[in-house]
């Protein structure tokens, strides 16, 4: 059984220093143009529920090949080079600043590679609204594990955001947590294995809003878009969510009333 700690607290998010976050703009926008060049990324994408206007809106890259460069203009004193491996691009975005680079690699282990430096703990994706609409007016949540699993989600609907934990085992940190906490909903939709279990009962044991919403086939939400597509995936997140955004999806300008919190 999973024990919570009363004394747990999420962690302070930390902004990586200037020669970084320099070095980690150029490789990701050097990425970014490179994506559109690469057809086979562009299909995994697709199938993953993410097509080429939502990587664009979410920033992602491809890296075609294996490189290395100077750790030092990194501002890394500890290495001599840093390796960024052949993969897509997963950038982090906190306060308009780049934290953290994620490589979901084209082939090899790890499958992901957080490049050197990076920081933070969760990726964060908007929900696909015409207006980028900021963190603190998003009213709702789905909790999944994969990174292209919480872009998938996002871009699906304009109702809830998602959170791409990377990993079962991680937790919120500081920068989410209050707009985790103050949402009118959070769906956990974390693997369908015993970690997944275990850690969406932290989930629901630390949130009073939250609920447990298991991808209803496949391990996990990419599993079941890949299988029945964007639209259904759309109404299972719509499904899960409390009535008022069934409303709200019927009629898109209305006003949203506010859920008091349980």
């Amino acid at each position: 059984m999973l024990y919570v700690k009363e004394s747990w607290r999420p962690a302070l998010l930390e902004i990586p220093p200037d020669p970084w976050r320099t070095c980690a703009m150029e490789l990701l926008f050097k990425s970014q143009r490179a994506l559109v060049k690469a057809p086979k990324a562009l299909d995994y994408l697709t199938r993953r529920g993410i097509p080429l206007d939502a990587a664009q809106e979410y920033g992602l890259g491809f890296v075609p090949r294996n490189i290395y460069q100077k750790a030092a203009a990194w501002g890394d004193a500890e290495r001599e080079k840093i390796w960024i491996p052949r993969g897509i691009v997963i950038p982090a975005v906190r306060g308009g600043e780049l934290i953290r680079l994620r490589v979901r690699r084209s082939q090899g282990e790890p499958k992901y590679y957080v490049v050197p430096g990076s920081r933070g703990y969760v990726l964060i994706a908007r929900p696909n609204r015409p207006r980028r609409v900021k963190i603190r007016e998003i009213r709702a949540w789905i909790i999944v594990e994969s990174e292209f699993d919480a872009l998938a989600c996002a871009w699906a609907q304009p109702h809830a955001g998602a959170i791409g934990l990377g990993s079962a085992l991680m937790k919120p940190d500081a920068g989410i947590y209050t707009h985790l906490k103050g949402a009118d909903a959070l769906l956990i939709s974390l693997d369908n294995d015993r970690a997944g279990e275990e850690a969406a009962r932290w989930w629901v044991k630390t949130f009073s809003n939250a609920r447990l919403w298991p991808s209803p086939l496949g391990k996990d939400p990419g599993e079941f878009v890949s299988r029945e597509g964007t639209e259904v995936l759309r109404d299972w997140i719509l499904e899960g969510l409390p009535p008022v955004f069934s409303f709200l999806d019927a009629r898109p300008h209305a006003d949203f009333p506010h859920i008091p919190a349980p």
